[in-house]
């Protein structure tokens, strides 16, 4: 029951960022300033943060930053 709890959680907070990349298109954050904005651990922020990329809805810069995809100034 608790690894139904804790994929429910991330799904969530992967919701909560997709939604904050949306609102904010310019958005462009750290992963130490996502885990600060949004108060998660180290490992939380590592798997919401993953998955995003992978699913190609964030894109990883040169500077080690996390913005939208489809974002024109990557």
């Amino acid at each position: 029951m608790v690894l139904v709890e804790q994929e429910a959680t991330l799904a969530e907070w992967i919701n909560i960022v997709k939604g904050e990349y949306c609102e904010m298109p310019g958005l462009r954050l750290s992963k130490l300033q996502a885990r600060r904005l949004w108060g998660l651990d180290s490992a939380t922020c590592d798997a919401v943060l993953d998955h995003l990329e992978l699913s190609k809805f964030l894109k990883r810069t040169a500077q080690d930053t996390y913005v939208k995809a489809d974002s024109v100034s990557v």
